[in-house]
């Protein structure tokens, strides 16, 4: 956040790619590896029929055509890999995040960025991001597609603005949420921007847009005949607990606790190493305390101050934030009424983009508006480097558990 402070950075940042890798080996050679490992699967139909698109696999919504999994199993389904699999992944996944964020944040800011990342803000999203190639997968196309898309419409050059849409189409044909995560909420941001300009800028574009969105839906609407996508639900008991579940995600992803109980037990019980006896004062109570707060700053305090400096935020940052809003919304109201919650780990990947962007918005807040006071900014970089150590120690603590 500040230069005089990237020093600490860096090396916290260091300490966080190895922590990463550890746990991400630790994990593959562990029971975890067994779970999930639905791009391996898919991988060995696709080998054995010799076809990337066939009956009755498309998984969670998901149409794995370029799929890692089929390099694992191609050359072994060994540790190495797996491992080496999983780092392509990996890799592919902080290059996208590093591109993206570029457009928003200067070199500091992405550092404290990827800081958060790598450190293991929570159990889930590590499982999520550093061992389930399925999920990992999921992300790297919302990342890719998003990226894309901004591309696309600050490009006036015509080939550029065709291969970009031929990459948008080569990427979301392998996943149906992409459609209203991304490309949906992308049009809307750019009509709705261009309206309050009053008048359509490359009208061209918006057509392309359009076009390449049909074919997505009619190719999906096609292998939909050939796999059972989802169901429409409306029991109002479904409903309330699909409603409850959005609210294990947010728990889910910032390690605060096991929210899933609140679904399976009506109650909210903390975990770590499986117990749900803790004391506030140990170092796992501690670290929940923080990630508490960066929850509460996250989701509440970081959205009203950039509603009440929307004058003062620059423009790509107020677009970034109406964009997330509405990927939010669309994302939920399929999570609700689609059929799509599992009530599982396996539903935080719908979400990891948009607590991505985020992240994004959070840094730019904390940077512009309050580490202009010397106190606030005191305490800030305080919290943040305590954050950091403490949820490297209490990841690697929980998986050495296992």
């Amino acid at each position: 956040m500040t230069k005089n402070k990237n020093n600490i950075y860096i090396l916290l940042l260091i300490a966080s790619i190895f922590s990463a890798l550890l746990y991400m080996i630790i994990s593959l050679k562990s029971d975890f590896s067994i779970m999930y490992n639905v791009t391996e699967i898919i991988g060995r139909k696709q080998f054995l029929f010799h076809n990337f698109i066939i009956n009755n696999y498309m998984y969670d919504g998901t149409l794995y055509i370029i799929n890692p999994g089929l390099l694992t199993y191609l050359f072994g389904n060994t540790f190495i890999i797996k491992f080496l699999v999983t780092l392509s992944l990996l890799l592919v996944y902080m290059f996208l995040i590093y591109k993206i964020s570029d457009m928003y944040l200067n070199k500091n800011q992405k550092i404290v960025l990827f800081l958060i990342l790598l450190c293991g803000i929570s159990r889930d999203y590590m499982l999520s991001i550093f061992l389930y190639n399925s999920f990992l997968y999921q992300v790297v196309i919302f990342l890719g597609v998003y990226y894309l898309c901004f591309k696309l419409f600050n490009s006036n050059k015509l080939l550029k603005i065709i291969i970009f849409t031929i990459l948008i189409i080569l990427l979301g044909i392998n996943s149906f949420y992409c459609l209203h995560t991304i490309i949906i909420p992308y049009i809307i941001l750019e009509l709705l921007y261009n309206y309050k300009k009053q008048k359509i800028k490359n009208g061209y574009k918006f057509l392309i847009f359009f076009i390449t969105l049909f074919l997505l839906y009619l190719f999906y609407i096609i292998i939909a005949n050939n796999y059972y996508l989802f169901t429409i639900s409306y029991k109002l008991f479904d409903i309330k607990n699909r409603f409850l579940s959005l609210i294990d995600i947010a728990i889910s992803i910032f390690g605060i606790g096991n929210g899933y109980d609140l679904i399976t037990n009506g109650k909210y019980i903390i975990y770590y190493n499986n117990m749900s006896n803790y004391s506030l004062s140990s170092i796992y109570g501690i670290t929940i305390l923080f990630r508490l707060v960066f929850m509460l700053f996250t989701i509440v305090v970081m959205p009203i101050i950039l509603i009440k400096n929307k004058n003062k935020n620059e423009m790509k940052i107020n677009k970034l934030a109406v964009f997330n809003f509405i990927s939010i919304v669309f994302n939920s109201i399929f999570y609700i009424f689609l059929g799509i919650a599992s009530y599982d780990i396996v539903d935080i990947k719908y979400y990891i983009f948009n607590y991505i962007i985020m992240f994004i918005l959070d840094i730019y807040v904390i940077d512009k508006y309050l580490l202009k006071y010397d106190v606030i900014k005191k305490l800030i970089i305080l919290f943040f480097n305590i954050f950091i150590i403490l949820n490297i120690i209490t990841n690697h603590m929980y998986i050495f558990a296992y």
